[in-house]
């Protein structure tokens, strides 16, 4: 009976938490989504915290926990039309028809992010738009890449944070494992070589690759193809 109820306690505390964190992404994403988006650049000060501002804290970080739990547990979901359902419903993305998002998807400040018509999004890519992410249509983004609008300011004495928009135009290629940094945009038709790190706008048409990516070659720029939305099921 012991081994019974703490399974029991287990699937309860379980289904809890996804309940939970559902809720709270719920709210605080139609909240932000109705504030205005602003590029941020924040000090981390120190400084020694009220009890006030302890208890404000907290409360932050166990929002972001279940934010970010429930983030989680959508990447997950077996079902493409559900994920991208609870994607617009629930986090307030953009995302238009025929897109295809597979598992694994790890983002940050959700209402801030445009997946445009066609697109498709690869297994375990990271989107960040905390300093707002706009991406086009027919846009190709392979597995493992990170997009990231947001970061610390290494030559800050209090380490401070920054923002900068990231742009994707239409028909973007980015390969496996390539990163893009915040402020970048990058013209249509461009592809990224697997691996790269854009810390730099990227001319239409043009292949960079190398750390930090440098113009490797030029692509065709007659592209037609279009991305109707077909995907592996259950993926």
């Amino acid at each position: 009976k012991t081994v019974l109820y703490i399974i029991l306690i287990y699937v309860f505390l379980k289904v809890f938490n996804i309940v939970l964190s559902y809720i709270i992404a719920f709210i605080f994403c139609n909240y932000k989504s109705a504030k205005s988006k602003k590029n941020i650049s924040v000090s981390n000060k120190n400084y020694k915290k009220n009890k006030s501002d302890r208890i404000k804290s907290t409360i932050h970080r166990y929002i972001n926990g279940y934010l970010r739990l429930s983030y989680r547990y959508t990447s997950e979901i077996d079902f493409h039309n559900i994920r991208n359902f609870i994607y617009k419903a629930i986090y307030r993305i953009k995302v238009e028809k025929n897109v295809v998002i597979y598992h694994g998807l790890n983002i940050r400040d959700t209402q801030n992010i445009e997946i445009g018509e066609g697109t498709i999004i690869g297994i375990n890519s990271m989107l960040d738009g905390i300093g707002y992410l706009k991406i086009g249509r027919h846009v190709n983004i392979s597995p493992n890449v990170n997009i990231w609008t947001g970061e610390h300011d290494v030559q800050s004495p209090t380490f401070a944070f920054k923002s900068g928009k990231v742009v994707i135009g239409d028909r973007v290629w980015i390969s496996s494992n390539a990163t893009i940094l915040p402020g970048v945009t990058i013209g249509e038709g461009a592809v990224i070589a697997s691996g790269a790190v854009v810390t730099k706008d990227v001319e239409p048409f043009t292949i960079v690759g190398g750390v930090p990516a440098k113009k490797i070659g030029i692509r065709n720029n007659d592209l037609t193809y279009k991305f109707i939305g077909k995907k592996i099921p259950l993926y």
